[in-house]
């Protein structure tokens, strides 16, 4: 019963950090049947005797992660985690999005100009090119959407821009279309203007010769 108790309490305390084994009947290794210092249920321990088989007792990859438990590729997250943070790192994070932490702008920038080299090379390939250059696991999937992400946002830039210059021309189209309409009202009104002046002289013309008659009577006689 106490050591019951004290199991149990060791796995709060494990569960409380987020390093309880969520799979530990998957541990099969002999380490942690025949010894009760090596516990399937830490999660912490279990992660960095997978890394020592390989590393220190020479143990193929695919060998020392079932022996854990863990597939191939959660061994290169392992790997990686622990390169980068050591013990610490091996913790898993808080379940969430974390914004994509793993593809910096230098990997980012890796990948999408390895994309543009080559557009058919799968993200599997360019997953392996960037554990092998950068030392990170990189899920497949991720790449796939950080580059269609990036490729949203610059066909977004795009159309933007392709509108800005639309409503630039319209608005210089529409500026002209105003000064085009003021300079043929001003034509119009010049031209109306000058009939009204030239019909006016034309009817004071006609007109003069019946006022001189009329202020000269003797003329007409004449």
């Amino acid at each position: 019963m106490p050591a019951d108790r004290s199991r149990r309490g060791k796995q709060d305390a494990l569960r409380q950090h987020a390093t309880l084994n969520p799979r530990p009947d998957g541990v099969t290794h002999t380490l942690f049947e025949s010894s009760e210092f090596f516990d399937p249920n830490d999660l912490l321990q279990v992660k960095y005797e997978m890394l020592r088989l390989v590393h220190l007792d020479k143990r193929p990859i695919s060998e020392a992660a079932k022996a854990c438990g863990f597939s191939r590729p959660s061994f290169y997250q392992a790997q990686a985690a622990f390169e980068q943070g050591g013990l610490a790192g091996l913790i898993p994070h808080k379940p969430g999005p974390h914004g994509g932490h793993k593809l910096t702008p230098a990997v980012l920038q890796f990948v999408a100009e390895a994309r543009t080299a080559d557009p058919g090379v799968p993200a599997e390939r360019m997953a392996q090119w960037v554990h092998q250059r950068f030392g990170v696991q990189v899920h497949p999937r991720s790449i796939d959407r950080q580059l269609l992400r990036k490729k949203n946002c610059a066909e977004l830039c795009t159309r933007n821009a392709f509108a800005r210059t639309s409503r630039r021309r319209s608005d210089h189209s529409l500026r002209g279309a105003a000064a085009a309409c003021a300079r043929a009202i001003r034509w119009a009104g010049a031209r109306i203007g000058a009939v009204h002046v030239s019909r006016h002289e034309g009817v004071d013309a006609s007109v003069e010769p019946v006022r001189n008659a009329a202020a000269c009577p003797g003329a007409g006689a004449g």
